[in-house]
């Protein structure tokens, strides 16, 4: 075959002329004639002779290891064309391969057959252009003057059904169940069967017992072998069955039908729950060479090096060979006529083995498939920084985002459909490798970073489930799914594989031997609709465009789980220590918080809590360590598919790093898993995941999370570029590849880009004593002072690190710590770069000489840049102290809205607002016996109010707190809360609120402008139901009630005034008119509505 390295062509054939794609399902002769060609919209007269060309590369998988050869381009294959009298064709014929490739294997001198894992069906190309075709051409060579008479050919046949993954994972597939029914019949019928030969059968099989089982064999009901097969547990992560695989041979009797009976038997050696599948059954027979009724492959193996000749018993006239040994490049053969006999030879046959095609005109049938396809030249483009794969249904999207990361981040971005990929790299085939070979084409050039998958992915690369509509299931990104398809802690589906771009690699063994290095970033957008791809991609341009600038983007959560003697704590502990000279982060651990029984077993509602509060109110970075799966976190239910689709803070979104099993996994068309939930929420939820796809052992998950934290550390921002150094950092054979990327690898996580350094500061913050610390904000790469930054900053002064406590419920007692005791937490201004802030540190007894934090985050006006930083400063007792006031903080407080009066009703979740003044400072937290701010609803549940207080812009006097309420249910409820002064003089206050059903819902205000209108109206409306999920409907009728123009718009986490202009000229007459309007607002929580309408005067 005469191939190369796929990345050397710089051209594709498919760049120029009119094409066509053409699917064959079997092995056999193809006929393209006149009413084919009038389906494909060709008049086949009107084709200069001569122009009808066929490319293709056959049937097969691509092979795997970069240092393979390949098909550069589509290479050109030989045709026959049937033409009439005067020279017009009349009909095309090709010889075409089915998907499944049958081979000679020397070392065991047998044929094989490998099934393509990725397609039932091999594609070639046909083009009608100025490139003369490549015509098949004839061979007649003289008959030698002794030779060896070959008169049976090998005729493989097999069975190999493909309709069970015991694992849904991974490329291997089984067949007929033999469980119930132990035993299966088959009748494969060889005609020509040469009597008295030796035949071999071949099986495949797997068995899923506790006791020792066995398979037998009969052929025409006469044993012929058996095979024993090994045992497995029935622990959860282990191995589900044992293979099973034997070669028998048999000798084919003198009395032998055409059709032979096999009989395979399971053999459960007594146990009933013992099950097996058959993988496959292979035939080798031997048969006469004459011409049969349909199309025949003779297989002739190798001969001993002499002359040979095909002796062929007395074909028709219109009998045809054709020697196919090279699929592409057939050679027609010549019969020559057997003197004295009714035989016909063909000489030629020596040497290795050789494959030839018998058949007549009349035997030949249309491919199963056709269609014209656009120009294509992928190849011809520059060298890009970051390839999208994408469906072809959603190719603008993936445009839309490609021009933004173009235009915001400087990456030059090549779009390219998944088809438009296989084409050109696989030869139609939807391969895996074709992606990673496009990869490769570009990543040689040196500059491509990142691979973005812009779709879904399925195991089932066949749809042999029947998973989805036919549309759904072909626009599906594959992924790599591992050689290991029955162990579930080993078998994998990964996208590393499309990263493995160095010389040597790509073979990628599942074993240390194959830990291949990425090369590039990749990541997927598990997308099943346009609707999902534009939401996403909304959500990744807002993410860099239109987030909120806050003091989120320097925090990260680490949730864990219990049990297991506290590895996950353990784990999650030493994480959080690896980030805190960077970030701030928090601890949840599931043991820290009480457990209440139900009957579905324990929970920890207040973790559940703490998690949505984690997300609503924003994250950097949310981390769980523990138990999994699909579905949600640990057994306590501590993160449900419930608390994912609540979850909202689209202006704040966190990225999920999840250490746990299989809460990834986006290769089940069946289950749409946790990570693919919160990263497709319309609400916000998660900007992406770093998540698992299959079972993991917690050792891997340690060493992963570990390297992922590290690469932050070093600086890396971009998705793609921290995936990267985590993988090649975590190698761990299979183990690590089950962790993937489930977001944009050329995305930059909101880390600030700029720094904090401190121009003034004590040593030492003394307690009662006013403090005053200066900073600048500079450019940690240049080290310059940012004079240019003017914004605010928020600051945040912690006491020594809190001891804390698990409660050992499922485990042993553990004490960690964190900075919890929060004394200060300020709003300044920066002005040129520079802040100032004021405070007066509370006194706590015998607190003695510890280290504190001061955590600060600020951003600019404008709110595009951001800086972050941080100083630990000694805090001590007090050395020149004031005299203490005894006055305490004065409370301002309410719920919604300041009409509000104590014992008032409102509706579901209310926010509550307090602002406290005092003329010596407010305390936020304290020890156990300190005063600090508090707040308990109806005397037992307390809530951190403290998380949500800040002082007023440039004082430490005074402050607010806005404090939303997770209360939903009808009822009478008490809210007290406490502040403090730094001295210890406390201030309470009460109040009493009804929780009623919400309101229905109402538009309060509404205005529709201009009016009059030329092409474009907008509106702008004010409601009672911000927050909430709601639809917007605006439509235009004639006076006469016809409607003329609707516009339909669904908005999530809706704010309380909804703005929208809307072109409406192309449905406008242009003479002076009077129009109805009508704008109906509906909740997609509840279904009310609400609707409001007008005149509007339209003129041009």
């Amino acid at each position: 075959m005469a191939s190369t390295d796929a990345s050397s062509q710089s051209s594709s054939v498919l760049a120029q002329g009119a094409w066509y794609k053409i699917g064959v399902t079997r092995t056999g002769i193809y006929k393209m004639d006149a009413t084919w060609f009038s389906a494909m919209g060709v008049d086949l007269k009107s084709v200069p002779p001569g122009r009808i060309s066929l490319y293709g590369n056959g049937s097969g998988i691509l092979p795997q290891s970069n240092d393979a050869a390949r098909p550069s381009d589509l290479r050109p294959n030989a045709v026959w064309v049937d033409t009439k009298a005067d020279g017009s064709p009349e009909a095309v014929y090709f010889y075409g391969e089915g998907p499944t490739v049958i081979t000679f294997d020397p070392v065991s001198e047998r044929y094989r057959h490998q099934v393509n894992p990725y397609t039932d069906t091999t594609y070639y190309f046909l083009t009608i252009g100025d490139t003369p075709e490549l015509r098949i051409e004839s061979c007649n060579p003289p008959v030698p003057a002794s030779y060896e008479v070959v008169n049976t050919f090998e005729n493989y046949w097999f069975y190999e059904k493909e309709a069970v993954n015991l694992l849904k994972s991974g490329r291997e597939w089984w067949g007929d169940y033999l469980g119930t029914t132990p035993s299966l019949n088959l009748e494969p019928e060889f005609p020509g069967l040469a009597a008295g030969t030796k035949a071999l059968l071949s099986f495949g099989a797997i068995a899923s017992a506790q006791t020792p089982t066995r398979f037998v064999w009969q052929v025409d009901g006469a044993a012929v072998g058996e095979q024993s097969a090994g045992t497995v547990s029935t622990y959860r992560y282990d191995l589900k069955a044992q293979k099973a695989e034997a070669d028998f041979e048999f000798t084919i009797g003198a009395g032998a039908a055409e059709k032979l009976k096999l009989n395979v038997t399971y053999d459960k050696n007594g146990q009933a729950g013992a099950s097996a599948y058959l993988d496959y059954v292979s035939l080798q027979v031997r048969s006469r060479l004459r011409q049969y009724g349909a199309p025949t492959v003779f297989r002739i193996p190798p001969g001993t090096g002499g002359d040979r000749v095909l002796e062929f018993e007395s074909p028709d006239s219109g009998f045809m060979l054709w020697d196919v040994t090279d699929p592409l490049q057939p050679v027609s053969c010549v019969l020559q006529k057997k003197s004295n006999d009714s035989s016909w030879l063909i000489p030629g046959a020596s040497g290795a083995a050789r494959n030839y095609i018998g058949f007549t005109k009349e035997q030949a049938a249309p491919p199963q498939s056709a269609k014209k396809i656009p120009n294509q030249n992928i190849r011809a483009h520059s060298a890009p920084d970051m390839i999208i794969v994408t469906a072809r249904e959603w190719a603008d999207e993936a445009d839309r985002l490609a021009s933004f990361r173009q235009s915001n981040d400087g990456l030059d971005v090549l779009t390219v459909t998944a088809e438009e990929v296989f084409n050109e790299f696989g030869g139609g085939k939807p391969d895996v490798t074709a992606i990673r070979d496009l990869c490769r084409h570009f990543y040689e050039s040196g500059r491509l970073k990142y691979l973005l998958l812009f779709g879904d992915a399925t195991y089932d690369f066949r749809n042999k489930k029947g998973d989805g509509a036919d549309p759904q299931f072909y626009s599906r990104i594959p992924s790599y799914q591992s050689r290991e398809s029955l162990h579930p802690v080993y078998t994998f589906a990964s996208d590393d594989y499309f990263g493995f771009l160095a010389g040597g690699s790509g073979e990628w063994k599942e074993d240390a031997s194959g830990d291949h290095l990425l090369q590039i970033g990749i990541g997927r957008l598990p997308v099943k609709s346009r609707e999902e791809a534009k939401r996403v991609a909304d959500k990744l341009i807002d993410y860099a465009s239109g987030s909120v600038r806050g003091k989120w983007r320097n925090r990260i959560a680490f949730v864990a789980d219990n049990g297991d003697n506290n590895i996950h704590q353990q784990h999650a502990d030493q994480l959080a220590r690896l980030v805190t000279g960077k970030f701030l982060p928090s601890r949840i651990f599931t043991d820290e918080y009480p457990l209440t029984a139900t009957s579905l077993g324990n929970r920890a509602p207040a973790v559940n809590w703490e998690i949505r509060r984690k997300v609503n109110e924003g994250s950097l970075v949310l981390n769980f360590t523990g138990h999994g799966d699909e579905s949600g976190w640990t057994d306590e239910k501590i993160f449900t598919l419930a608390d994912m689709q609540a979850l909202q803070g689209y202006g704040n979104m966190p990225l999920f790093v999840t250490a746990t099993c299989e809460f990834g996994r986006y290769d089940d068309p069946a289950v749409v898993s946790g990570a693919e939930l919160l990263l497709l929420s319309p609400r916000g939820a998660a900007i992406g995941a770093m998540t698992t796809t299959r079972p993991v052992f917690s050792s891997t998950n340690f060493s992963i999370n570990q390297a992922f934290y590290n690469a932050i550390n070093q600086g890396l921002t971009r998705l793609g570029d921290i995936t990267k150094t985590t993988k090649n950092n975590s190698l761990a054979g299979a183990l690590n590849r089950n962790f993937v990327l489930l977001g944009d690898p050329s995305m930059t996580l909101a880390v600030p880009e700029l720094a904090v350094r401190w121009t003034s500061a004590p040593d030492t913050l003394h307690a009662s004593e006013k403090t005053t610390l200066k900073g600048e904000i500079y450019d940690p790469v240049s080290s310059a002072a940012d004079t240019g930054f003017t914004g605010t900053a928020y600051v945040s002064v912690y006491d020594k690190p809190v001891q804390f406590k698990t409660l050992g419920a499922d485990g042993t007692v553990a004490t960690y710590e964190e900075f919890r005791n929060k004394i200060f937490e300020g709003t300044v201004s920066v002005s040129n770069g520079k802040f100032e802030v004021n405070f007066v540190a509370p006194a706590e007894e015998a607190a003695g000489v510890r280290k504190g934090l001061v955590s600060v985050y600020a951003h600019t006006g404008d709110g595009l840049r951001d800086a972050s930083g941080r100083l630990e400063p000694l805090l001590g007792p007090a050395v020149n102290p004031p005299s203490p006031d005894k006055s305490a903080p004065v409370i301002t407080a309410f719920l919604n809205a300041g009409s509000f009066r104590d014992g008032d009703a409102v509706e579901a979740f209310p926010t509550l607002y307090a602002d406290i003044v005092d003329d010596s400072g407010i305390r936020i937290s304290g020890s156990p016996e300190a005063c600090g701010m508090t707040a308990v609803l109806n005397d037992t549940l307390a809530l951190p109010i403290y998380e949500y207080y800040s002082s007023d812009l440039d004082s430490y006097l005074s402050g607010k707190v806005v404090m939303p309420l997770d209360i939903a249910d009808e009822g009478e409820y008490s809210l007290v809360i406490s502040f403090c002064d730094i001295y210890g003089n406390p201030a309470q206050k009460k109040i009493r609120f009804k929780i009623l059903k919400s309101a229905s819902l109402k538009i309060r205000s509404s205005v529709v402008f201009p009016n009059p209108f030329t092409d474009k109206v907008s509106y702008r409306i004010e409601h009672n139901r911000a927050g909430h999920d709601l639809e917007v409907n605006f439509r235009l009728f004639t006076r006469t009630g016809q409607l003329i123009f609707s516009n339909r718009q669904t908005l999530y986490n809706a704010s309380g005034s909804i703005a929208s202009e809307i072109t409406v000229s192309n449905e406008i007459k242009p003479e002076l008119q009077i129009y109805l309007y009508e704008v109906t607002l509906r909740s997609l929580q509840d279904r009310t509505t609400h609707r409001v309408t007008g005149k509007l005067i339209h003129h041009r």
